[in-house]
């Protein structure tokens, strides 16, 4: 009897060990290469090169928000930060996608904003060591849609489109496979 136990108690070792690998591809968050010793960063109000007012705060407060939830990082200022986030907020559309064409109404039914940034991870200089940039992007494009029928407003899809920008560039500089 013994001799049927010994396959049965290899077996289920050998699927304890290998389940985990079943979960699929993982990743997690940690410093990009050349920034290993950072523990605070600054986030700098980025350049509006927009016609909108107030994006640039917007994106701020969504990239702190962002960094602060899935990094180790402490937000600082500039003075008291290992690295700065720098860039400018490039373009902000809200355009139309698609219209009612009802009775020759011409009705807008779907809008899309669309936000595009540029921006620089940047350790500051310290311990003899000159500043490095770590991690840019360019022309970096996020959007949210919404429908004019819904509860969802122009402000509410803007500050989706930031918290999906701010996703993008903590993911850009921070997200290992």
């Amino acid at each position: 009897m013994k001799r049927g136990l010994y396959p049965a108690v290899g077996l289920a070792i050998i699927a304890w060990i290998a389940l985990p690998g079943c979960r699929g591809y993982s990743h997690h968050f940690a410093m990009p290469p050349g920034a290993e010793d950072v523990e605070t960063v600054a986030i700098e109000i980025f350049k509006n090169k927009t016609l909108y007012t107030d994006v640039e705060f917007q994106f701020a407060t969504a990239l702190q928000r962002e960094i602060s939830a899935k990094t180790r990082l402490r937000i600082a200022t500039r003075g008291k930060a290992d690295a700065v986030i720098t860039g400018s907020i490039d373009s902000y559309k809200h355009s139309v996608l698609r219209e009612f064409d009802e009775d020759d109404n011409d009705e807008v039914a779907r809008y899309s904003c669309v936000l595009e940034v540029s921006y620089e991870f940047t350790r500051l200089p310290s311990r003899g060591r000159p500043a490095k940039v770590i991690s840019s992007g360019r022309n970096v494009r996020r959007s949210a849609e919404y429908e004019v029928a819904s509860n969802i407003s122009e402000t509410d899809a803007r500050a989706e489109a930031m918290w999906k920008m701010a996703r993008k560039v903590v993911s850009h500089i921070f997200e290992t496979w």
